[in-house]
């Protein structure tokens, strides 16, 4: 029997960056030189190594399972409640491609060709080019069409126009073009970003104010009606140069999200399609995870942001269409939330967003694809564990509602003063640096706030029973008195002149068409309601602002269409401009609403007072 050497695990020296990374680390301390060049977090995880079997503990690991603390007959019982690094079988990691042209493509361990230590050979099957001289565009941009849609660059003093106006919405967005923070490659290095170039264009041009817009000296000449066609065929026509379904770049996706929302689509299956799609996109350039390469250092914020905007937008699909989301129940915490560090209100909303839209996935999933397989029934747990995340959600938006600068009275969304601003007269009221009261930041906290109500009336419109049953009778009064706080809130941005810069997006915004139809739904069966007068008028009020917007969406004008049939089944008389409501009756519509809990009347309702039993959806 040949002999053989036990060799015990050696405690690591190297920082956990520099072993993540498999490079050599100099093991200077506090931090190596490696993670002071790259900017990284140097930390050291020895370990400590066990006097009884030997093992090397990560520190993590020794916290767990202290060998003084732990019996010999519990040991194994420990090891097979949480394996040991020993019973775990390393993976080869995913590969991440990165080509000319800022070309990156993500490619997963099951792929076919897939070869652990010789991912090389995936390019040879995705990318079938020719090498080109380093002073010529990468051989599958069609330089020739691109260069035709240059001939659409307006002159210096109008992109400067345009580029304010996208400035003044980006915010509302919820994401953008980072190259304030970013270094921009020279076109040949990477023409794609002639695509983001003319999206913004095309943005700014279809938001610009009124007062701008009639200024034909503003847009060099150009008359708006027509600048929006030029500059969405030059940025559809960039899209089409670059071949960005084919080689996807964080320019052409953000360009293709701009173009796609400002343009006029047929229907809401286009959506669907679109942004079905645009997630596939992202998940070729492996958005969907976190990479720690060095080369994507300089994006990693962008990518996150893109990333969880499109998470946002599968949400608002799904409820356009009443259609499962896209990434159903994957994991949406392998990315990272954006950061918000400087408590930009422009950050925070998005962080409000996201978050929102992480728990409204779980919604979706629970209570539309998970009950068909229960015949249409959700168990009491389920219902109260998705009742916590809520209040969880309603806190932490609460947060961020606080970090934004306030007018001294909350219950204005602006001061007085302010409410008939402009991006023209008070241009600093809408960036997103401002410390005091501004458009942008009361823009925020609102939408914040109609976010935690959004969330809320989604949650109970899905156990709501018909309108006509006795039993219910509590749930459609809670849900009635969520829906008019919600539209009242909402009719304060619609009607101060300083937000028409984000009227677009108000109108056609599915919240308010909800809550409006929830709303005349509840007049409709239930004669004589309480405040039905005062309620009305909000739904007069929204439907004066919608006809106003003569650039709806087909499927928008569809939903005024239904609205406007609805009120000519409530017996309740119209209520005219002389008798609208006084700011008293709408302070105190507002301040009785917010006293009450959103989330723990929930379980109180007449529905839910049989624990452990099912309930039928």
């Amino acid at each position: 029997m040949s002999s053989y050497t036990v060799r015990r695990p050696r405690l690591a020296l190297s920082c956990v960056v520099c072993r993540r990374r498999k490079v050599k680390c100099g093991k200077e301390k506090p931090e190596c030189h490696n993670c002071q060049r790259m900017g990284e977090n140097c930390a050291y995880d020895t370990g400590i190594r066990d006097t009884e079997t030997g093992r090397v503990l990560r520190a993590t690991e020794a916290e767990d399972y202290p060998p003084s603390q732990i019996a010999p007959e519990d040991q194994n019982f420990n090891v097979q409640e949480k394996p040991s690094a020993e019973n775990q079988i390393s993976l080869a990691p995913d590969y991440l491609s990165l080509q000319r042209g800022a070309r990156v493509r993500h490619i997963g361990r099951t792929f076919w060709g897939f070869v652990n230590g010789q991912e090389r050979l995936i390019d040879a099957l995705f990318y079938n080019e020719q090498p080109t001289p380093a002073d010529l565009p990468p051989p599958h941009i069609s330089a020739v069409s691109l260069a035709k849609a240059l001939y659409s660059l307006p002159s210096k003093l109008t992109a400067d126009v345009l580029v304010q106006s996208f400035f003044v919405i980006r915010g509302i967005l919820g994401m953008g073009p980072s190259w304030r923070s970013t270094p921009t490659p020279g076109l040949i290095r990477d023409p794609t970003f002639t695509c983001l170039l003319f999206a913004i264009f095309y943005a700014g041009v279809s938001v610009i104010p009124s007062s701008t817009a009639d200024d034909s000296s503003v847009l060099g000449g150009l008359d708006p009606k027509k600048a929006i066609t030029q500059f969405k065929n030059a940025c559809s026509d960039s899209l089409s140069a670059c071949r960005y379904l084919e080689h996807p770049t964080l320019n052409t996706l953000v360009g293709s999200i701009l173009l796609h929302t400002f343009k006029q689509t047929e229907s809401s299956t286009q959506d669907a399609l679109f942004i079905a799609t645009t997630i596939r996109l992202a998940q070729c350039m492996g958005l969907h995870r976190e990479n720690n390469l060095p080369d994507l250092d300089s994006t990693k914020e962008q990518r996150r942001q893109i990333w969880w905007h499109l998470v946002w937008l599968d949400i608002q699909t799904s409820l356009a269409n009443g259609l499962p989301t896209c990434l159903a129940d994957n994991p949406l915490d392998v990315v990272q939330m954006i950061s918000a560090p400087d408590s930009s209100p422009t950050d925070l909303l998005a962080v409000g967003r996201y978050e929102a839209a992480r728990l409204q996935n779980k919604l979706i999933y629970h209570f539309q694809n998970a009950t068909s397989r229960t015949g249409g029934q959700i168990s009491v747990q389920k219902v109260t564990e998705l009742v916590e995340a809520g209040k969880s959600l309603g806190r932490l938006l609460d947060s961020l509602i606080a970090r934004i600068p306030a007018s001294q009275n909350v219950e204005d969304i602006l001061p007085v003063n302010l409410k008939e601003a402009s991006p023209k007269t008070h241009h600093t009221l809408y960036q997103d640096k401002c410390k005091s009261p501004s458009v942008i930041g009361a823009l925020a906290r609102t939408s914040l706030l109609l976010l935690k109500l959004e969330v809320t009336i989604m949650m109970r419109k899905m156990l709501l029973g018909p309108p006509d049953s006795i039993s219910h009778d509590v749930s459609w009064n809670q849900i009635f008195q969520l829906s008019r706080a919600y539209l009242r809130k909402y009719l304060q941005l619609c009607s101060a002149p300083a937000f028409e810069p984000y009227f677009w997006f108000l109108a056609e915004y599915y919240g308010p068409q909800q809550c409006t139809l929830l709303i005349l739904v509840y007049l409709i069966h239930h004669r004589g309601a309480d405040d039905e007068q005062i309620t009305r008028y909000y739904v007069d009020d929204y439907l004066d602002f919608m006809a106003k917007r003569s650039d709806k969406k087909p499927q928008t004008q569809m939903a005024v269409n239904v609205i406007i049939g609805l009120c000519g089944q409530v017996d309740t008389q119209m209520f005219y401009r002389e008798d609208s409501p006084t700011e008293d009756e709408h302070r105190k519509s507002l301040s009785e609403f917010q006293a009450t809990d959103l989330w723990d009347s929930i379980m109180n309702d007449m529905g839910f007072n049989l624990p452990g039993a099912d309930l039928d959806l």
